[in-house]
């Protein structure tokens, strides 16, 4: 158990605010039951936070719940005391209070005994995550209509604050400290997993707990699988190393991904398709702004894709109106981003500012045993986004 988030970029005062923006979604006549991640009692498996409630309360533990209403906030925390020997300690009140912001801390030791249907039964609307809240109640028996939260999570945490795009940033630099100590050992000969377990060492030691996500180390044909986790191959003389590759930081993730060549030279074909996917990139980002949605930057994209497969000889005029361009990108361009990779939000709705997202356009050419992306972390901005990734080397050796 984490008694304590990893540094004070987050503090009380910012899940207070998160959760003034629930209450104001929730009005006058709903109330939210926001309950902890389950966890496997037979071993001990990391324990990941439910998002939501991370973001509401900052607490890491788990058996945690919060009920939330413009009424009240209470915080439900296991006893401290409780299988203590094989757990450890476990928040106390004024740890939990100052973590949090909330007041009202109610101590338990088993979930079964607790009766909340006191706190929503007055109610119209009970939003809550259903899979994780079954270990505290049964939607079921609850007379009152259950939603699902993320209707109104979907919408609150798509806009940033400063200190998560802070983090985010924090996360993309130690990831780009990792990418460096990539380039410096690579060479022929080395496993797909050698290259991961140098990544996850520097993302510790830079002060990541955790990768964001399992890290896709993908050598020659392997690039041209876009969700390759294997990394069992060997890297060859002359091939591409695809690394879509993150870490976490205050469990706010990074996501990027960088091409790098075996033997530290591109050759001119590879030169020619990285630069074409480069063109891409970059237009693609001057097309984020405020207003834009999800459905216009993929349209955008797709057509400069298609002028780029022209140019590389892989389509030929008469194929530019179809779907031709799907045997080389077949894949969205951006996701939101934050404290999950593929984040939290309402991809019908415009960009906000400050919403955090992705930017990966690639080409993958099987026959040539191609596959290149590039993946940069933007925040959307009224002009120009901002790249809070650009200090990553491109890593391209001609």
């Amino acid at each position: 158990m984490i008694k304590k988030i990893q540094n004070n970029i987050l503090d009380y005062s910012f899940f207070s605010n998160n959760r003034k923006k629930l209450t104001s979604a929730l009005g006058k006549d709903s109330v939210a039951i926001v309950a902890a991640n389950k966890i496997f009692d037979e071993l001990p498996f990391r324990f990941i936070q439910n998002k939501n409630l991370f973001y509401l309360t900052g607490i890491e533990q788990e058996g945690t719940l919060l009920i939330i209403s413009e009424d009240y906030q209470i915080l439900f925390l296991q006893n401290p005391n409780v299988d203590k020997v094989w757990n450890g300690e476990r928040l106390t009140e004024d740890e939990a209070k100052k973590i949090s912001g909330v007041d009202k801390i109610i101590f338990y030791d088993v979930c079964e005994n607790l009766n909340l249907k006191k706190y929503y039964e007055s109610y119209d609307n009970v939003y809550t995550n259903f899979s994780e809240s079954l270990t505290f109640l049964n939607p079921e028996s609850i007379s009152v209509p259950c939603k699902d939260l993320n209707e109104l999570m979907c919408v609150i945490r798509m806009k940033k604050e400063v200190c998560e795009i802070e983090c985010i940033r924090r996360a993309g630099m130690i990831t780009k400290k990792g990418l460096e100590e990539v380039s410096k050992i690579l060479q022929p000969g080395i496993k797909e997993f050698e290259i991961e377990g140098v990544l996850l060492g520097s993302f510790m030691r830079n002060g990541s707990r955790y990768p964001s996500f399992s890290s896709i180390v993908a050598s020659g044909k392997n690039a041209c699988t876009l969700h390759y986790t294997k990394n069992l191959s060997r890297c060859e003389e002359g091939d591409l190393v695809l690394l879509d590759v993150g870490s976490e930081y205050c469990n706010y993730c990074s996501d990027v991904t960088r091409v790098m060549a075996v033997g530290g030279k591109f050759t001119r074909r590879q030169e020619q398709i990285f630069n074409a996917v480069l063109r891409i990139s970059q237009f693609a980002k001057s097309f984020v702004k405020i207003g834009t949605t999800f459905k216009e930057l993929q349209m955008v994209t797709v057509e400069k894709t298609k002028e780029e497969l022209l140019k590389l000889g892989l389509l030929k005029g008469n194929e530019l109106k179809g779907d031709e361009y799907k045997k080389y990108f077949m894949h969205g361009v951006s996701h939101s981003l934050g404290l999950d990779v593929h984040d939290l939000c309402d991809r019908k709705l415009p960009f906000c500012e400050n919403m955090v997202i992705t930017i990966e356009p690639g080409i993958y050419v099987q026959d040539e045993g191609i596959g290149i992306r590039f993946e940069d972390d933007v925040v959307v901005k009224e002009g120009v986004c901002e790249v809070l990734t650009e200090g990553i080397s491109n890593f391209i050796s001609i």
